[in-house]
């Protein structure tokens, strides 16, 4: 042992129709699920249930997030803050405070040190702010400055979430919701700022959940593999509608049972809050849906400004199952990076069963090795060797042997950085990680998995199996977004429910790697207008942009890098595209492992009405992009020669500028909430706000 067109629905259906395809009601107590050091509820800063109401479309949801809090103090309070979690991914694109009855603060977004310093402006000066900042890609913090007495906050957070969507068993589709509760304990230091917030905030003690469904296709099963005691009721639901007024009118009446709906409900008030709430929805998919789909939005009242939204289905680049595990390398390598750390205590049993479950999935003519860490790392072998009888035999004995989490804090990034740099770079390798996923330096460890993956060609892919109730998906599928590969997280317990996901990840890794990849946009209308990702780029100053005649921005910019195994979405998003331009087709190439070369042909739908959403989807995703160093400023050829201070100049400019302009939160921008009177709006039967704001009046 060494060591070291069709039926599918579209985003128009969300967009244009308002198609309404789901309800999660959720009710909340104490916030925050972070532990007071003191034990106790912070002086004077009470809280009331939250709700949060998803509403599910396909595989995309917009979520809006209540918080109640109560001051009921005699006296007002100089600040209150509250750390909480949101779904992985998610575009927050709104926030604002009700106090009382007639006091709203209103958010909206500035640079991160404008934001924060125009807050502790407003509050040395004794007026009432409020401020709503990203701590990481999960972990966000609102702060509340001058809480008058006795008064009673609502806190509101809008944001839009791309569902995790797998085509499975050749024959379903399985959508999946995940509402992180719980901020699990992490190995290693936060950043100053989360600090401090996660020592102030206030702390969750109740749950209760509603489900309401709508899916686009007949529903075969739904589960919440989180909590085994929700109740599910498929074809029944209180309220199933196809628009949002109809959603509006039939609050309170009976509707006929409906395959594609379904109800789940948790007891009130439940208190295992040491785990995300997980609900599987699958499917019986309708004809079209694994096919690639892109589709248009016009900006409604900015000129030039148009966003295309391409969604390329899981599995597409690989072909048949069988076809890629035939393609496989034969003499190529796989590598499992097991967490032994001190986090693991109650998930050993299922990393065992886990570990060995992939041992014996291993074919004969593939190398392999097993590395663990902790606080630091070791491996079985030095160096892979080959899968035979004799190893297998040695691999489980280690396994069985040596599995313990007796390996002190959660360092993963050392223990990847050995096993590239000892990998065999004439073969392509393979590497899973088994992790809980409790570290702090995400961005790093995602940043080594980004550049391995490039400066190997795509001869490396990294996967990985979350371990547990509380795992960061932002790690976890970070690694397999990044790397080329697949995610999949199994509870903690060890035995039932879990098998197909880790053959999902297996027969994963054993497909044959795929070769380049990419996306051409026909425009028409002039003949200098063709396949405009290859037209000029400006190289005088640095900029985003992929076609700056255009002002065309990509995301991701590099489309080789999206990973085979999931369901990806490629934006293009144009702030000066000519009126007479006409976007016909896209173009998409990718090299399969069988070494067939595809092009597939995706005509462009455009959305009837105009709007911002995929805008502000595509805007997300350039921020993303400038987070990860994934950019066109960092990675395109031809752009100016940067050093890294002009770079990161650069980026953060293009932060604040994207984020500003497009009223989303991000690492360079908060929001700034400030007072509004408000006027309670008139009763309309019932008729809720957002659906009034879906149907156009007077928003976006």
């Amino acid at each position: 042992m060494s060591t070291s067109t069709s039926k599918y629905p579209t985003p128009e259906d969300l967009i244009g129709r308002r198609k309404r395809t789901g309800i999660l009601e959720i009710s909340l107590g104490r916030m925050i699920p972070w532990k007071n050091p003191t034990g106790g509820p912070r002086d004077g800063f009470t809280t009331a249930p939250t709700q949060t109401t998803p509403w599910l479309v396909h595989d995309t949801a917009q979520v809006d997030v209540t918080h109640l809090f109560y001051n009921d103090k005699g006296l007002a309070l100089p600040r209150a803050s509250y750390t909480f979690p949101l779904p992985h991914g998610c575009t927050v694109v709104g926030f604002s405070c009700r106090i009382g009855r007639d006091r709203v603060l209103q958010g909206r977004v500035k640079p991160k040190r404008e934001a924060r310093e125009a807050f502790e402006r407003a509050t040395s000066e004794g007026e009432t702010a409020g401020l709503l900042d990203e701590q990481t890609p999960e972990i966000f913090t609102a702060t509340l400055g001058n809480i008058p007495a006795r008064a009673r906050l609502k806190f509101s957070i809008s944001c839009i979430v791309l569902l995790k969507y797998d085509y499975v068993d050749g024959s379903s589709g399985l959508t999946t919701f995940t509402l992180p509760v719980y901020i699990a304990p992490l190995f290693g230091m936060p950043s100053p700022g989360l600090f401090r917030a996660l020592d102030t905030s206030a702390s969750l003690n109740r749950l209760s959940i509603e489900v309401d469904v709508l899916a686009p296709g007949a529903i075969s099963s739904v589960t919440c593999p989180s909590h085994s005691d929700a109740e599910i009721e498929i074809g029944a639901v209180r309220r199933a509608c196809q628009t949002w007024r109809e959603f509006a009118q039939s609050q309170g009446q009976r509707q006929d049972p409906d395959p594609r709906t379904a109800f789940i409900r948790l007891p009130e008030m439940v208190a295992q809050l040491d785990r995300d709430f997980v609900v599987e929805i699958r499917t019986q998919p309708e004809a079209g849906l694994e096919t690639p789909q892109a589709c248009l939005e016009r900006h409604p009242q900015w000129d030039g400004h148009t966003a295309v939204m391409l969604t390329i289905p899981s599995r597409l680049m690989l072909g048949t199952t069988a076809t890629a595990a035939a393609h496989a390398d034969g003499q190529g390598e796989i590598i499992f990076v097991a967490d032994r750390s001190g986090s693991m205590g109650d998930k050993i049993a299922a990393l065992r069963s886990a570990m060995e479950f992939f041992l014996k999935g291993i074919p004969t003519e593939r190398s392999f090795n097993i590395h663990c860490f902790g606080s630091n790392h070791e491996s079985l072998w030095a160096r892979p060797t080959a899968y035979s009888a004799d190893t297998l035999q040695t691999a489980l004995g280690y396994v069985s042997q040596h599995f313990r989490a007796d390996m002190g804090g959660t360092s993963l990034l050392p223990a990847l950085k050995a096993v590239v740099a000892g990998r065999d770079r004439g073969r392509t390798t393979d590497v899973v990680v088994l992790t809980d996923g409790e570290v702090w330096d995400l961005d790093e460890t995602l940043r080594f998995v980004r550049e391995a993956r490039a400066a190997s060609e795509n001869r490396l892919r990294f996967f990985a199996l979350g371990i547990g109730a509380a795992v960061s998906h932002a790690l976890v599928e970070g690694i397999a977004r990044l790397g080329g590969g697949y995610a999949e997280v199994i509870p903690a317990a060890s035995s039932g429910g879990w098998d197909s996901r880790v053959v999902a990840v297996l027969e994963a890794a054993l497909t044959g790697h795929i070769g380049p990849i990419g996306v051409d946009v026909e425009v028409h209308g002039s003949e200098e207008m063709q396949h405009v990702t290859t037209g000029e780029r400006s190289t005088a100053t640095p900029n985003n942009y992929a076609n700056s005649r255009l002002k065309m921005m990509q995301s991701p910019a590099a489309v080789s890098s999206v990973s085979p195994f999931l369901r990806n979405r490629v934006f293009f998003l144009f702030e000066s595209l000519p009126s007479a331009a006409h976007l016909s087709c896209l173009r998409l190439r990718a090299t399969r492992p069988s070494g067939e070369e595809i092009t597939e042909q995706v005509p462009i739908r455009v959305l009837s009405a105009p709007g911002t959403a995929i805008h502000k989807l595509a805007a997300r995703a350039l921020l993303g992009d400038l987070e990860r160093g994934q950019s066109i400023i960092h990675l395109a050829d031809g752009g100016p020669t940067l050093g890294p201070l002009a770079t990161q100049k650069a980026v953060m400019a293009e932060g604040k500028r994207l984020g500003c302009k497009w009223d989303l939160v991000s690492k360079w921008t908060s929001f700034y909430a400030t007072e509004d009177r408000f006027q309670p709006p008139p009763d309309r039967g019932g008729y809720p706000e957002r659906a009034r704001a879906a149907e156009g009046e007077g928003h976006d």
